[in-house]
């Protein structure tokens, strides 16, 4: 397997242990309401079929097969185009193939799709992600404070 598909793994693990990513950099703010399911916002693969094919996607992602991975996310784009969570695996796809500037555009794509906090963040941390890949820092950066997130003071990030 390359590389580069074990370091973007298609589904969003932060995703689906429901809580967001940890990075030294960056603070959330402000934290989720307690009490609030943190999934609400993000549509799962819910459609059996849909699920089934993401399960598939994920198996040849791992297995190298990236042309395969797309045209399985494809199909089950097909069937629910305004799920920002499929959204949200092609621009990881994307990512994986070294195509940031794809990688955004689906990443905003989820952002449209995308309803409440959870799935926003999710959305616009894509976002800056394929927006660093590009080496937009500055884009990158605008992206994770409509995510919610804000630099680290110094004091935050020493020890």
């Amino acid at each position: 397997i390359p590389p580069a598909v074990q370091a973007h793994p298609l589904i969003m693990r932060e995703m689906q242990e429901q809580r967001l990513p940890n990075n030294n950099n960056y603070t959330a703010n402000p934290p989720e309401t307690p009490g609030t399911p943190m999934m609400q916002a993000m549509p799962t693969a819910s459609a059996p079929a849909v699920i089934a094919l993401v399960t598939r996607a994920e198996a040849q992602t791992r297995a190298g097969d990236l042309g395969g991975a797309e045209a399985t996310l494809e199909r089950a784009v097909q069937i629910q185009p305004n799920n920002a969570r499929l959204w949200l695996d092609f621009a990881q796809l994307r990512l994986a193939q070294n195509q940031p500037a794809e990688a955004e555009q689906f990443a905003l794509r989820a952002v449209q799709y995308a309803q409440g906090n959870t799935g926003l963040r999710a959305a616009w941390l894509m976002v800056a992600k394929a927006r660093d890949a590009q080496g937009n820092t500055q884009g990158a950066a605008d992206a994770r404070r409509k995510a919610g997130y804000q630099p680290a003071t110094p004091a935050q990030t020493q020890g």
